[in-house]
């Protein structure tokens, strides 16, 4: 496959693309795109132009913002790659859109059935809808294949600033939110809880999603909240404010018990910076990553994985969104536990080392790759 072929096209104006974008946003309708999948030659040795709808998130979420910018990573719709360190490096005859969802659950069933060719989920629920197991009970999706670790999602264990609870085991017989019925959050919550010994059942679980919790905890009328979210999580900053809160730790044994069993699960910290008065805590966190149907030609999810990680577009995620900073090469298969799309896989073959790159049945990353050190603008 080659990026920096000569094509003899006009530059595509701001207003032309924007036109074309309207037009993918308006078809939802697979038969309105160009289908990403095998073509018997390299995907990108025509003039088509394809079409890239990315499964993100509720309008006014994170997971659509990111999706959006990584849109305007992907698309070049006029053949005008550069691909040099000073400019941008796009996929060449792309128009990539972040088209919304109402999140990781339903983007796993949307990809399964090839009605968006990539999107945004959570590594837990991914994990799931591969196996099926949990919310995917007896229905494997096995068309679901990995690109990409993005950022980490961080599991938040919140009390009041001055409650007398000061460990997991201490939740016994207390009201603590776990999230809503049918969520990632509650599923992780059951792991976690059990690691310490805990069950649901000796506990009085509240089955509320994250901002409702906020506000029952606010107001006295829950004990402790659980959430996986980015952090710092904006639904929390007000309650670290006033009245104030405190996060319980996961301890190192706790964790690795965890992540023997969950492989989708990391070990982060959530650093003092990060909420007021909150010290370094430390905890897991679930990836939020980019997956692709598994039809979606070699050649096309090369070069998505080329433009995500090329240098020219560093500032492109660096300037869309506080988590852009945070989509590093480092941790690119950090907690990816579907397998790798061949495309991403060859990628990250020419890249790191091979010892990093996980087996074909599923595993991620075994160690970070070379002279790409994290720091703590990575962990969170």
């Amino acid at each position: 496959m080659s990026t920096d072929r000569d094509v003899a096209a006009a530059k595509v104006t701001r207003r032309v693309f924007n036109a074309l974008v309207a037009v993918a946003c308006g078809s939802l309708g697979v038969g309105a795109f160009r289908v990403l999948r095998p073509s018997g030659g390299s995907a990108l040795a025509d003039d088509t132009v394809h079409y890239l709808r990315i499964g993100s998130g509720d309008v006014g979420g994170v997971y659509f913002r990111v999706g959006g910018i990584l849109a305007n990573v992907f698309s070049d719709p006029g053949y005008n790659t550069d691909c040099s360190e000073s400019g941008l490096c796009g996929v060449p005859g792309m128009i990539a859109i972040s088209q919304a969802t109402s999140g990781s659950v339903q983007n796993m069933q949307l990809l399964e059935n090839g009605a968006i060719e990539a999107a945004l989920g959570q590594a837990d629920v991914a994990y799931w809808a591969f196996r099926g197991e949990e919310l995917y009970a007896d229905a494997p999706h096995e068309h679901i294949r990995g690109v990409a670790n993005l950022y980490s999602e961080a599991v938040h264990i919140a009390v009041p600033a001055d409650s007398a609870i000061t460990s997991i085991p201490d939740l016994r017989a207390k009201r603590v939110i776990v999230g809503a019925e049918g969520s990632g959050s509650l599923i992780g919550a059951d792991m976690i809880f059990d690691a310490f010994g805990l069950s649901f059942s000796e506990i009085k679980p509240i089955y509320e999603n994250l901002s409702r919790g906020v506000g029952l905890l606010r107001s006295g009328e829950a004990d402790a909240l659980f959430a996986i979210t980015g952090a710092p999580a904006p639904s929390l900053q007000p309650l670290a404010h006033d009245p104030g809160f405190r996060l319980l730790p996961i301890d190192d044994e706790r964790a690795r018990n965890v992540m023997t069993i969950a492989p989708f699960f990391t070990r982060v910290r959530i650093t003092r910076d990060q909420y007021v008065g909150i010290g370094d805590t430390p905890t897991l966190a679930v990836g939020a990553q980019l997956f692709v149907h598994s039809d979606v030609d070699e050649a096309i999810v090369f070069a998505l994985t080329r433009a995500l990680w090329h240098p020219s577009n560093r500032q492109v995620l660096n300037n869309g969104h506080q988590l852009g900073q945070r989509i590093m090469l480092a941790t690119a298969l950090d907690g990816m536990a579907v397998p790798l799309h061949p495309g991403a896989q060859r990628y990250y073959e020419s890249v790191l080392r091979p010892d990093v790159i996980g087996p074909d049945d599923g595993g991620g990353a075994r160690d970070q790759a070379p002279d790409e050190p994290l720091d703590d603008a990575n962990i969170e």
